[in-house]
């Protein structure tokens, strides 16, 4: 599924201006392992850019560890040791010190904890992780607040953070971090991780299809691709051109939105609403909304969602 959702997306292993970004977990939870990891590992080093994510971790610790745990069976991992070494479930029970031997024979661990594989990438203004930069903690002095998220920070070097910092990063709950805006201003992040039905639900509120709507979330200044595979039966690929990559981002909504009205050919105008200042936002309050971006059509005013449908309807 992994080259067939590439192939239908357009990019083309020969094709010297395609260039791929894997954003982690390319292993787990199916039965095509070997496959992904000849794939990835045919195209020019050059034309590749490898993401760590919490499954790469989650094989590293298995094999360091030497023996496995019901965790390992559930999160796929121990299925993607047996097929890389051909042993046998009975093998992990009763001999796992001997089928962590065996695997470390093909050397991926230190392909993935090599120089190749990276923590981020930042093209443009797009910062390609896993599931979201790091961010800190405030100093604790809400140590009574029941809700412990209310406490995340925006972290200003996020760049230099530690390792340790940056494998904490691979285990966050994107959709909180998306929704409090921890990000560098102007910037879009792009992330795995976590499936795309939550972004909708809980930060757009829309009820749709709820647990079956798995495709790209653009909104609240992230990307977010999940397509929880092992359910859908899907990869989602987010095609960027250079140009793409390199203009400024605002509102990933906006930017949904303004895709429809093109791909309708429907002729609209942009308007801006700056959220700093009290007598802008009132426009959109007034309006009845709680949120932008909202589109006017002859008088009729529709939020995100509405919008969406309405065009896609027409």
């Amino acid at each position: 599924e992994f080259r067939s959702s590439l192939f239908r997306a357009g990019f083309r292993k020969k094709n010297k201006n395609h260039i791929l970004i894997v954003l982690g977990d390319i292993f787990d939870r199916g039965p095509g392992s070997r496959d992904v990891y000849d794939y990835i590992r045919s195209i020019p080093k050059e034309r590749r850019i490898l993401i760590r994510g919490n499954h790469e971790l989650l094989l590293r610790d298995a094999i360091k560890s030497r023996v496995f745990y019901d965790t390992d069976y559930r999160n796929g991992t121990l299925g993607t040791i047996m097929q890389f070494t051909g042993c046998e479930y009975a093998d992990c029970v009763y001999d796992p010190g001997f089928v962590c031997d065996e695997f470390k024979k093909n050397e991926i661990l230190d392909w993935i904890f090599g120089p190749e594989w990276q923590n981020y990438a930042e093209i443009g203004n797009y910062i390609f992780v896993h599931s979201w930069i790091p961010v800190s903690i405030g100093d604790g002095s809400k140590y009574y607040d029941l809700d412990p998220n209310s406490r995340l920070q925006y972290r200003s070097d996020w760049r230099e953070a530690s390792q340790q910092d940056w494998e904490k990063a691979m285990w966050y709950n994107p959709v909180i971090l998306a929704s409090k805006g921890l990000k560098p201003q102007g910037s879009t992040v792009v992330c795995g991780h976590w499936h795309t039905s939550d972004f909708r639900v809980i930060l757009d509120h829309d009820y749709t299809n709820y647990s079956k709507n798995y495709d790209i979330y653009r909104g609240h200044g992230c990307i977010a691709l999940d397509a929880t595979t092992v359910r859908s039966g899907f990869v989602n690929v987010l095609v960027l051109t250079e140009e793409e990559l390199h203009e400024p981002t605002h509102c990933g909504h906006c930017q949904t939105i303004a895709l429809l009205l093109k791909k309708k050919n429907l002729s609209y105008e942009e308007v801006y609403i700056d959220p700093t200042k009290p007598e802008e936002v009132k426009i959109i309050a007034d309006m009845g909304l709680r949120s932008a971006p909202a589109l006017v059509v002859d008088g009729k005013v529709m939020d995100f969602v509405t919008a969406g449908n309405w065009l896609r309807g027409q």
